[in-house]
């Protein structure tokens, strides 16, 4: 057998463990407005973790944390624009003026 069958075979495991990973982040992903372990819809946004960037490339998804003390529930969410700012870039430096 040669080294670029052993190539392929290797690129084809890595990109099949990729895909499975990615399959089943992406059902733990909430759609709702609501809090999936207590049911409020007060969240705030948290920082990514490194697995959330790379297996949630391409899709529009942010952290959240239900601001309820006791449900302590930390997850994916759906993240959808709202219509108004399509197109807009929401990023300010801190050494340009504001339009």
């Amino acid at each position: 057998m040669s080294v670029y069958f052993w190539g392929l075979l290797f690129l084809a495991v890595v990109l099949g463990v990729f895909f499975y990973l990615r399959l089943n982040y992406n059902r733990h992903i909430v759609r709702s407005e609501f809090c999936p372990k207590c049911g409020g819809s007060k969240f705030h946004r948290v920082r990514r973790r490194t697995v959330d960037r790379l297996l949630g490339f391409g899709l529009e998804t942010r952290r959240y944390r239900c601001s309820n003390l006791n449900c302590n529930w930390e997850g994916m969410r759906q993240y959808y624009p709202h219509p108004k700012s399509w197109g807009k870039s929401t990023h300010h430096s801190r050494h340009s003026s504001p339009d």
